[in-house]
């Protein structure tokens, strides 16, 4: 988990090392939204851009297999004290992080998975409706590297956060209200609203002491969040099968807006786990 390896090993670059990670991502991510279309027309179809990002998957896999062969022929690592996440279920901000992780994970893959269908119906074409995608993910390129170094130095987090979550409403609402003419305007909007992905990364590291304590809110945080976010492109499309348009939908993402700042603004205040979980401790008499 980066969280903690960057905690145990660059305690003072948590900033600039989630940067780079979550800019590698945006990098990944607008690639395969820009590129899918054409390797599918330049193929049989929609098997031919599955086949590519297939095999680019089992090229990323080589890597992990080496590190593991590494792991498994060296030393054991010293055995360190873990926190189990149960316990880490029970502190304030362990609640607050697996909260904002869900709600952030959950806007951004119901925009990944149905936004490009937003713009064929408004009238794009599909190569189109891909690069507009790309735009999305692209704006978080330059900004997943700015906002987590920001955030390593900002004592008070809440003007970023709110900054962030306000492009989602403007953004969602312009969609629905001219989805063909601003277009681009609209997609620069939610890619900046999803840089609440590399901030939530930032905080993880930022709201433990200790490399264990990272190591566990990360997973717990994690594993929470990613459970809920899936419902976020079903849900999406659900509320589209029923509506028949793409406005509710759109409506159910401004409004969980909210929820996102609420929990955001929460956890922005300076607070470690250790400390939350020192202070449930019962006290011997």
């Amino acid at each position: 988990m980066l969280p903690s390896l960057v905690k145990q090993h660059f305690p003072d670059r948590i900033g600039t090392l989630t940067a780079v990670y979550s800019t590698a991502l945006a990098v990944g991510i607008t690639a395969s939204s820009v590129l899918t279309v054409p390797i599918s027309e330049a193929g049989d179809g929609w098997r031919t851009g599955l086949a590519a990002w297939s095999l680019v998957a089992a090229v990323a896999l080589v890597p992990w297999l080496l590190l593991l062969a590494r792991d498994r022929s060296g030393r054991r690592p010293v055995a360190s004290a873990r926190i189990p996440l149960s316990a880490i279920a029970r502190t304030r901000t362990g609640r607050l992080l697996a909260a904002f992780f869900a709600l952030q994970s959950l806007q951004a893959y119901a925009i990944f998975g149905w936004f490009a269908a937003i713009w064929r119906d408004a009238g794009y074409s599909a190569g189109t409706a891909g690069l507009l995608l790309g735009v999305v993910t692209g704006t978080s390129i330059p900004l997943s590297f700015v906002v987590p170094s920001l955030a390593g130095r900002m004592r008070d987090l809440r003007p970023l956060v709110l900054g962030l979550a306000a492009c989602y409403p403007v953004g969602f609402i312009g969609l629905a209200l001219a989805p063909y003419d601003l277009a681009v305007l609209w997609a620069l909007l939610v890619g900046t609203g999803t840089c609440t992905f590399p901030l939530v990364l930032v905080l993880i590291g930022l709201r433990a002491r200790t490399p264990e304590g990272t190591a566990s809110l990360s997973a717990f945080t994690q594993s929470v969040g990613y459970a809920f976010s899936a419902a976020g492109p079903f849900g999406f499309g659900l509320l589209h099968d029923l509506t028949d348009g793409w406005t509710v939908p759109l409506l159910a993402l401004t409004a969980l807006v909210v929820p996102l700042a609420w929990v955001g603004v929460a956890v922005s205040r300076p607070s470690y786990v250790e400390d939350e979980l020192d202070a449930l401790t019962p006290r011997a008499s």
